[in-house]
């Protein structure tokens, strides 16, 4: 009896563990209240293409607002030290309480892959990460072949022990390289933007969903993480896709539903404005934010992401069926009158 009691003691622990630090290397929960978001860590001013680094203070300020905001895990694109720190955005995640996807940034500079991939490795060691991103449409900006990021896979899941490791990229970059994504051996990260690919609004859910099931179709065998999606809330359009709010809250809604609907991983690109992205990709490429560069969450987005039913079960009591009181028919005795 005692024994049967210690081991229920155990496996309570066990799974108190597991519920309070993530999920295990196989699974990962998914929830209406998963919120997970891809995170950027230069709001303001100059970003890391003009080789500006990240500060504690700026990673800490916001990483704040969005946990107090309900997210629950981020993904990030560099486990780089922090300016003048040895903090990471990672090291810093997981003392706040989030879940966190670390990457690393690979492109044609072998030498900083190195840099990066060491400083990806620190972050496994030190437990700092619930899933592994070896690189970030390295392929589609054509920083690197197939073959070499293949290297750097076998590299990191050499280190990586049951976390699991993936790899994030377009679909046309992952429909063109097999190879690339049999050596993932389940989990594989895809961005299925139908803003990218110059949809209407209203026909972005369908945009998003096609592109998505191309990828189950080809590999069947694996399980495909959304790994960014979102839609910019401000700028000029890019075909026929309009960046506005009304249109980013729709297509937001559309694929929150859908996810939970289908248990679907699903990253939201990204967390904060950014201004610097709009040097490269346009006006809109600084407006991708849930938030805005002061950390305010943007008007209807609390409602989709972090406003939750609970539809309460209707009780009924039970008809108590009240005993039949009967009174009982007294008859009165004959009075005999005496003879006179």
């Amino acid at each position: 009896m005692r024994l049967a009691l210690k081991r229920s003691l155990w496996l309570l622990l066990l799974i108190t563990v597991l519920v309070t630090f993530g999920y295990t290397a196989d699974e990962f929960t998914n929830t209406r209240k998963d919120v997970r978001m891809c995170f950027g860590a230069f709001p303001k001013g100059p970003g890391p293409d003009s080789g500006a680094v990240a500060t504690v203070e700026t990673v800490t300020k916001y990483l704040n607002i969005l946990w107090k905001d309900g997210v629950t895990e981020i993904r990030i694109y560099t486990c780089k030290p922090l300016k003048n720190s040895k903090e990471t955005i990672a090291s810093i995640a997981k003392k706040i309480g989030f879940k966190v996807a670390a990457g690393c940034w690979i492109d044609g500079n072998l030498e900083n892959n190195k840099k990066e991939l060491g400083w990806l490795k620190d972050v496994i060691k030190k437990d700092q990460t619930n899933l592994i991103i070896v690189s970030s449409e390295a392929i589609y900006w054509k920083g690197i072949k197939a073959d070499k990021l293949i290297e750097y896979i076998k590299e990191i899941k050499a280190v990586a022990g049951k976390i699991p490791v993936s790899i994030d990229d377009t679909p046309d970059a992952l429909l063109a390289n097999p190879e690339l994504v049999a050596e993932l051996d389940k989990y594989v990260m895809v961005n299925p933007y139908a803003f990218w690919a110059r949809a209407d609004a209203k026909d972005g859910f369908k945009k998003f969903l096609e592109i998505y099931n191309s990828l189950k179709a080809k590999y069947p065998d694996k399980i495909f993480i959304v790994g960014e999606v979102g839609w910019p809330t401000a700028g000029s359009p890019k075909g026929d896709a309009v960046p506005n709010l009304p249109n980013a809250l729709k297509h937001l809604k559309a694929i929150n539903e859908w996810r939970i609907k289908n248990n679907v991983i699903v990253y939201w690109f990204v967390a904060v404005d950014e201004d610097w992205k709009e040097k490269n990709e346009g006006d809109f490429a600084s407006h991708w934010g849930l938030w805005d560069h002061d950390g305010v969450m943007k008007p209807g987005v609390k409602e989709i992401l972090f406003k939750w039913t609970i539809v309460k079960p209707k009780v009924t009591k039970p008809e108590v069926a009240k005993p039949k009181v009967t009174t009982p028919e007294v008859t009165k005795p004959e009075v005999v009158k005496p003879k006179e």
